[in-house]
């Protein structure tokens, strides 16, 4: 799996990103995984989260039938311990379900990191040496 410094680089140049609508994507076994937002920009959208006043990311776990192994991913999703901490958002006439959590920017990019490790492995059951893609792009 992928390592904290890595990660953490990563995040990195999300949030010190000039540009708006940069994003993480996350990528295990050809399918994106997670999505990590700068708040700036979630703060445009057309639907509304309780956004940190300071700033931060959000991170974004999502379910849909066309995932590999979707329910039992979502499963353990929802019986983690970090599941009640994130926002439910229906999207696609309910076909998708997207988690949302907001973190402050007070938190530090390294505790993130860690924290998005614990989510991957718990949510995923990605092993140590499985590999994952991380990438950092501007949408248009």
């Amino acid at each position: 799996m992928i390592n904290q410094s890595s990660l953490e680089v990563c995040l990195k140049d999300l949030v010190n990103s000039k540009f708006p609508k940069t994003q993480m994507d996350v990528f295990y076994k050809g399918q994106v995984v997670l999505h990590v937002f700068n708040q700036s920009d979630v703060r445009t959208w057309s639907f509304k989260l309780p956004l940190h006043e300071e700033g931060g990311i959000v991170i974004n776990l999502f379910f849909n039938d066309r995932k590999q192994n979707n329910e039992e991913n979502h499963q353990r999703f929802k019986s983690s311990s970090f599941s009640d901490d994130f926002i439910l958002r229906k999207m696609h006439r309910g076909k998708i379900s997207s988690y949302y959590l907001p973190v402050s920017k007070s938190v530090s990019l390294k505790n993130a990191a860690n924290d998005i490790i614990e989510m991957l492995s718990t949510v995923y059951e990605i092993e140590a040496d499985e590999p994952l893609e991380i990438f950092v792009r501007v949408y248009n």
